[in-house]
């Protein structure tokens, strides 16, 4: 067997006396006397009933958001403070023909053609400044896959963090 001084830990349902059940995580240790021998048991519980229904209400929210991100018809792409890309739906396959392996990790340049390189520059200094705060619409010819130019409408708007500052940029695209 096991030292019974070790620490355990579990979870265990109780219904409570109003009917409805609780979880309880519950760690307990026996303490030994002073010849070594097991004496008292020593446990300590929480009730983690609404850490849990948070935890399930949260992982219910991230598959919905998923679904949505995965089904919508718009191109959905998430760029990093650097301008590479970090998400990169179906739809944005379709429509620029990179399949999301090959997107993720370049810079935004390889949807846009080499004469708008420059304009890119400047328009991502707009962005990391967060000048648009609201977020912008605007209209652009971008590049397929195959090197065919697209026009396209973007939707797009700074990512925060707690601090204020822009760590991204999420899009949404259509052709």
């Amino acid at each position: 067997l096991a030292d019974p001084a070790t620490a355990r830990q579990t979870s265990l349902r109780f219904r409570h006396k109003a009917g409805h059940w609780l979880l309880i995580e519950a760690s307990g240790r026996v303490l030994l006397d002073a010849d070594g021998r097991p004496g008292q048991v020593v446990v300590v519980s929480r009730d983690i009933t609404a850490a849990q229904r948070a935890d399930e209400a949260h992982r219910r929210s991230e598959a919905l958001l998923s679904l949505h991100v995965a089904r919508t018809p718009l191109g959905v792409i998430e760029f990093d403070a650097e301008g590479r890309v970090r998400q990169w739906n179906p739809a944005a396959e379709r429509i620029f023909g990179w399949g999301r392996e090959e997107a993720i990790g370049r810079h935004a340049a390889f949807l846009v053609p080499e004469e708008r390189q420059a304009a890119l520059a400047a328009d991502w200094q707009e962005v990391l400044a967060n000048r648009r705060p609201d977020g912008w619409r605007s209209s652009s010819v971008n590049l397929r896959r195959d090197g065919q130019p697209l026009d396209c409408e973007w939707f797009s708007a700074s990512l925060l963090n707690a601090s204020g500052e822009v760590v991204g940029v999420a899009a949404f695209v259509q052709d």
